[in-house]
């Protein structure tokens, strides 16, 4: 249901809607195997041409909507797409007029439709009506004969990476490991009849896409869905329809926090839900849990490359394991600690590079085999490039990407853990770390900040601060303090920004040596 569009479908309309589309997809020439891209915010129509394209064994692209034109003619060229569906897009990129350029400029010659969700198609586009009543020459039985004949191991779903760090890479996921992820990640939450989901994350990234609208579908769950995330708009959506389960990145929760009337709303019907896409701080699931009343509030891990669930905390159990840890494994699903240049196994308690196997891993990078074969072993496990280690409870802990490590001087420094030893300050509200260049240790440590509401503290003091707990190598030198962290759309962390703004501002000594 889209409750600000006073627009409500049973899952028998979305089956209706999704079977409507399949047929216009046929009937404007796309095969089995060709590749469809979905690129517009969460509109009523993304997910009925998610289920439709599925059907008719068509692999569905999804791309980012804050792409710029560019970026989209990379994705769509890399991609080999052969029809887009959009929308309108937001100001400052037009997608209607992005594409029509891309075509006229033969940018993307595989690129032969652009079916239009709302407004008015440009030339040579068609709406998404048009597209209904081109499928009305399309016997419904040729969808289930295309449907029959699709296997669950062929791809599905072509998910581009965030570029949190370099260009994206397209990863390949098939059927089985998308149904398969939300299914047991919905019985790991435990869905149940009364059960309402909040749609608030974008559907072009697999958190909604997968973890949401395929782990309600197969409990057929009513999702409440907002076309883009406004927390104002969330908590109305929570009062009015009774939401039970709330899914998203910290980001989101924390600005749900922000709200100034968030004490006043009646969010009694909230349940439980899943924090995941980046790590949060442990100050903010607990501020979840008391000040939003979610009291099943669950720490979450995983990645696209594996559909995306990894790990997951127990929402019964004692909100101390459950901020502690981002949970254990996924039923199916295995983890080995190795050391990140030797591949020899870490004990328990000790620091590695995470690998995956399990239902969820990904074919593939589309196109691109030599990358595909430097993240997954000759043995099927994925190399996640984020450290990590198990404890004796069997839950894993993550201390940050691989290629975050900052190496100062021959000491390695694990970004999350400077992250977290700033985040139990009372004054800091969140924390980035990261390394910066610096002509005699190769690299030092650095930090961006942002400060709770109020708070004055300043460098030398967390500097000081600091000191009490980690080693002077780990201790940052250089100091950011920000309003707010630059963020992908799906609510990840730019730190390659956060690395140039200190490039750019300069080393700025806390004082120690």
């Amino acid at each position: 249901m889209y409750p600000q569009r006073g627009l409500r479908w049973t899952y028998a309309d979305l089956d209706a809607r999704s079977l409507a589309l399949a047929r216009g997809l046929i009937a404007v020439g796309i095969e089995p195997g060709d590749h469809v891209c979905v690129w517009a915010d969460n509109r009523p129509d993304w997910i009925p041409f998610q289920f439709a394209i599925a059907r008719i064994g068509a692999v569905l692209v999804t791309a980012n909507t804050a792409l710029t034109a560019p970026e989209i003619e990379y994705l769509l060229g890399q991609s080999k797409t052969r029809m887009v569906v959009c929308a309108p897009g937001r100001e400052a990129e037009e997608y209607l007029d992005v594409l029509a350029a891309l075509i006229a400029g033969g940018a993307c010659p595989r690129l032969a439709r652009v079916t239009v969700m709302e407004g008015t198609p440009r030339d040579g586009m068609i709406s998404v009506d048009e597209l209904v009543a081109a499928g009305e020459s399309v016997p419904a039985s040729v969808v289930y004969e295309r449907c029959a004949n699709t296997p669950v191991s062929a791809p599905a779903n072509i998910q581009y990476t965030s570029g949190t760090t370099g260009f994206p890479k397209g990863v390949v996921l098939s059927h089985e490991n998308l149904v398969e992820n939300a299914y047991v990640g919905a019985m790991t939450a435990e869905l149940v009849d009364r059960d309402v989901m909040m749609l608030m994350v974008p559907l072009f990234h697999c958190f909604g896409c997968s973890v949401v609208v395929l782990g309600a579908t197969t409990h057929l769950t009513p999702i409440v869905a907002l076309q883009r995330f406004d927390p104002g708009g969330v908590l109305e959506a929570v009062e009015s329809e009774a939401v039970t389960l709330i899914h998203g990145v910290p980001a989101m929760f924390r600005a749900l926090l922000a709200q100034p009337d968030v004490r006043t709303r009646d969010l009694s019907s909230l349940r439980s839900g899943i924090v995941a896409g980046s790590m949060c701080p442990e100050p903010l699931m607990r501020r979840i849990h008391d000040d939003l009343g979610v009291e099943g509030i669950c720490a979450a891990y995983g990645l696209t490359e594996a559909s995306p669930g990894v790990t997951i905390s127990n929402s019964a159990a004692p909100l101390e394991q459950r901020i502690g840890s981002v949970g254990i494994p996924y039923s199916g699903v295995r983890l080995r600690i190795v050391d990140p240049v030797s591949d020899v196994e870490r004990p328990v308690g000790e620091t590695g590079e995470v690998l995956v196997n399990g239902p969820g891993v990904m074919l593939g990078y589309f196109d691109d085999p030599e990358a595909t074969s430097a993240v997954i072993t000759a043995e099927g496990w994925l190399r996640t490039g984020d450290l990590g280690f198990i404890d004796e409870e069997g839950a894993l802990h993550i201390a940050g990407r691989i290629k975050e490590l900052v190496i100062r001087g021959g000491e390695n420094v694990f970004p999350g853990e400077v992250e977290d030893a700033l985040r139990t300050h009372a004054d800091v509200a969140d924390a980035a770390v990261f390394g910066v260049a610096h002509e005699r240790l190769g690299e030092e440590v650095a930090a961006a900040v942002v400060l709770c509401p109020g708070a004055s503290v300043d460098a030398p003091a967390l500097t000081e601060w600091l000191a009490t707990c980690l080693a002077s190598y780990k201790r940052p030198r250089q100091w950011l303090f920000v309003d707010g962290f630059p963020l992908t759309a799906s609510g990840k962390v730019q730190k390659f920004k956060l690395r140039q703004m200190a490039e750019a501002q300069g080393p700025r000594p806390s004082g120690e040596g």
